[in-house]
């Protein structure tokens, strides 16, 4: 918190994307499963509106640097009575980028511990990579947040 009501954020989070392609028609059987697994830092600024000695009501603005960690792809073919399996691991040198804003309450636990819920919205940004995941096909996404916060500075 650097001014009375206005604070700036940071972190860590994980995301896992997780895919399933079922057969388009009834005589295939073929599926298609991917598994992505993102680690970024959120930084952005939080705004008091409403607060007390332990709830907190705010509004959250800013941005997310993610980077594919790990990511694989698996892929059942059947022909006959035969079944193959490729099994690819996928990477993705470039950051995916969004920005994202929400609203949320907090409730201050202990000292500088507190537990939040924050529902709110991202975009994200097209990278160029020809990884075609959630980000790709549905940038704007709706998201519930909910975790322990530690105040640095309090």
């Amino acid at each position: 918190q650097f001014l009375p009501r206005l604070s700036l954020d940071s972190g860590v989070n994980y995301s896992r994307l997780y895919s399933v392609r079922n057969p388009l028609y009834s005589d295939e059987r073929d599926t298609d499963t991917m598994t992505l697994h993102y680690v970024g830092v959120p930084l952005g600024f939080r705004f008091n509106f409403l607060q007390n000695q332990r709830f907190n009501l705010y509004a959250a603005a800013g941005g997310t640097a993610q980077k594919l960690v790990s990511g694989t792809r698996e892929v059942i073919r059947y022909s006959g009575s035969f079944r193959t399996l490729d099994y690819d691991n996928l990477q993705e040198p470039q950051w995916q980028w969004s920005v994202n804003a929400g609203i949320g309450v907090s409730y201050r636990l202990l000292g500088s511990m507190s537990l939040y819920v924050q529902p709110g919205m991202s975009y994200h940004f097209d990278n160029g990579s020809d990884l075609v995941n959630v980000y790709k096909r549905r940038p704007l996404n709706f998201s519930l947040s909910a975790g322990v916060r530690f105040d640095i500075f309090r």
